[in-house]
C-alpha cells in the first residue's frame, strides 16, 4: 500500500464522511427539534 493510495483513499473517505455528516445534519434539521449532536 503506497502513500499515494493511502492519501487518495483518505481524501475520499473524508469527502464521504463530510457528505454523510451534512446529510445527517440536514435530516436532523428537517425532523425539527431533536438536537442530538453525534458529530461534536
Amino acid at each position: 500500500m503506497t502513500m499515494h493510495h493511502h492519501h487518495f483513499y483518505s481524501d475520499l473517505l473524508d469527502s464521504v464522511l463530510d457528505k454523510i455528516c451534512s446529510a445527517v445534519t440536514l435530516l436532523g434539521t428537517m425532523k425539527g427539534g431533536q438536537r442530538e449532536t453525534y458529530w461534536d
